[in-house]
Parts: structure tokens; C-alpha cells; sequence
């Protein structure tokens, strides 16, 4: 994960947005509208590896899981982990299950590898994806 933070770049007009998702996770870690802003974050700024170990952890936790599922079906979408039930798929339809069929044996390697620095622990590796975005952006 950190030689997918390498190659990240993110403007600094970003800052006081992550400056305050990072107030809002430090207030209530498990705030998970907190954890789908940062996703967004991630895949508006073409990190879609580093908004998928964020949705990974967000879908663990209470609240809005039709937006984690969007921003998930995304992520699926743009790394060729998933594919779409139907084409187009209208935007309003995109966290409904099943909109979004994930090649389940690639995301499991995917998730096995990309976690395994964090010992399968995915809120432990969102919140390593929170730190380089505020290092980064604190720069």
C-alpha cells in the first residue's frame, strides 16, 4: 500500500477537506459517512487501490451502506475486480446490490495482498490510508 501512496498525488486544495475528515474519524472512528468521504477522496484523486481498502473497512460499519456500496462498485469497476450487471448503469442505481458483480477470487487476492502488511486488518489499514493522506497533504 505505501508504493501506491508514492505514486499518489493530490492537490493541496484538498487539505482542509481532509483536515476535518480526520477530525470527524478522531471524534468517532467508526463514523462511516467519515470513512465513504475519504473513499470519495481517494477515487476523485485516482487512488481507486487506496479507496478500496477504505470501503473495505467502511462496509463494517453501521450507517449509510448503500454509499459505501457505491463508492465500492467504483472501486471494483476501475481496477477490473468487478463487473457491471447491466451497461449503463445509471448512477442513481450504482449501490444497490447487485448492480455490481465483484469477481469474488480477484477481490480475495487483491484484499489478501493488500491487507496482509496490515494483517487482514482492514480498519487498521484505512486508517494507515487516513495518515498519508494527511501527511501528504500536510506538506
Amino acid at each position: 500500500m505505501d508504493e501506491l501512496a508514492r505514486a499518489w498525488r493530490v492537490s493541496p486544495k484538498w487539505a482542509s477537506f481532509v483536515r476535518d475528515l480526520a477530525a470527524a474519524l478522531e471524534r468517532d472512528p467508526d463514523d462511516c459517512r467519515a470513512w465513504c468521504e475519504l473513499a470519495m477522496l481517494f477515487g476523485d484523486t485516482h487512488a481507486p487501490e487506496l479507496a478500496l481498502v477504505v470501503c473495505l473497512h467502511a462496509r463494517t460499519l453501521a450507517g449509510d451502506q448503500v454509499r459505501v456500496r457505491s463508492h465500492m462498485a467504483l472501486c471494483l469497476l476501475d481496477l477490473g475486480l468487478g463487473q457491471a450487471a447491466t451497461s449503463p448503469i445509471p448512477l442513481r442505481a450504482l449501490g444497490d446490490a447487485g448492480t455490481v458483480a465483484p469477481d469474488s477470487d480477484a477481490l480475495a487476492a487483491w484484499t489478501a495482498e493488500h491487507l496482509a502488511p496490515f494483517d487482514g486488518d482492514a480498519a487498521r489499514a484505512a486508517r494507515h490510508a487516513l495518515a498519508i493522506a494527511v501527511a501528504r497533504l500536510a506538506t
